[in-house]
């Protein structure tokens, strides 16, 4: 019973080996096939591979190449054509013989790596749109190239001519070679800001209008204290012969020097602020000066009425006698 039992296991192993020569080929030289009978390469494996360590291995005539059957739909990582002499390395999807119409290339040489493109002229040159969910870093200038390119169409977005001096940041788009003709500067070394000007002299310089909804003026100097009663102030006498004089109130600017300096709207205000309260003075002051009067002229109105009436009971009493 042993001896039919081994037979039988002979048999079948036997029989598995026949099977598994009828697809491997393990050739003293050429071609080695598993999965295959026919292989086309060194090493081909028809099926899938499974592997626990890494792969390592010096590509110093071909690339490696996943393909689904022909060389145009194939995936390909490996060396470019000049891989020998440090000129790049390619990963990407083939799209003919020469599979540079896709993919990524990583330049040795130059160090710069292209995605959609394989002549990059920066260390990233990218070839469409580019979605990031993190931050942007850098220590160049950002730019922005319009589809025609060009400097008269790029936005940049970085340093300007002495950034390593800390002078400024621009942000706009270009108006020629030398890109200050619009946009907005940020100037590291005052913390000034320009929009439409590359010389602010504030924290915020613009060259143009400003719209907005609110505008929020923090100021120290209120003039609550025209209310003091030690207050001094002009008489309106005074005050008529300073406008007739300089033909603006006091302590206001004139137009030219509004239209050499500038305003401040903070100090403006405050300044506007005073004489609004110095004319309330001048309105309340005023209004007591002609309350007094209105009195002095109803006791004048009553001791006219007075003396109007003592005067004809007098001539009543005349006349009664002159009868």
């Amino acid at each position: 019973m042993n001896k039919i039992i081994s037979f039988f296991l002979v048999f079948d192993c036997l029989l598995s080996l026949k099977v598994m020569a009828q697809t491997n080929v393990f050739p003293p030289d050429g071609n080695t096939g598993i999965g295959t009978t026919v292989p086309g390469e060194k090493l081909e494996v028809n099926g899938n591979i499974k592997l626990s360590g890494d792969v390592v291995s010096r590509i110093d005539g071909s690339a490696f190449r996943v393909t689904t059957g022909s060389w145009g739909s194939s995936w390909i990582i490996g060396k470019g054509y000049d891989l020998s002499q440090g000129d790049y390395t390619r990963i990407g999807v083939a799209g003919g013989p020469d599979y540079s119409a896709s993919g990524i290339w990583l330049y040795g040489s130059s160090g710069n790596v292209g995605i959609g493109m394989n002549t990059p002229s920066a260390r990233l040159h990218v070839n469409g749109s580019i979605k990031s969910a993190g931050d942007f870093t850098g220590t160049g200038s950002f730019r922005v190239d319009a589809p025609g390119g060009g400097w008269p169409s790029t936005l940049l977005i970085g340093k300007g001519y002495d950034l390593s001096k800390g002078d400024f940041t621009k942000i706009g788009v270009t108006g020629g070679i030398d890109y200050s003709a619009s946009g907005i500067w940020m100037y590291g070394t005052t913390g000034f800001v320009g929009i439409g000007t590359d010389s602010p002299r504030e924290k915020l310089s613009v060259n143009g209008s400003i719209r907005a909804r609110e505008i929020k003026v923090e100021s120290v100097n209120w003039p609550d204290y025209v209310f003091e009663p030690d207050h001094a102030r002009l008489s309106l006498t005074e005050l008529a012969e300073y406008i007739n004089t300089n033909r603006h109130l006091p302590e206001i600017p004139s137009a030219g020097e509004v239209e050499r300096d500038g305003l401040s709207l903070g100090d403006m205000n405050s300044r506007l602020l005073k004489k609004i309260e110095e004319l309330t003075l001048y309105l309340i002051e005023k209004d007591k000066e002609l309350s007094g009067l209105k009195v002095a002229l109803k006791q004048k109105d009553e001791e006219t009425e007075s003396w109007k009436a003592s005067v004809e009971i007098r001539l009543r009493e005349l006349a009664s006698k002159a009868q």
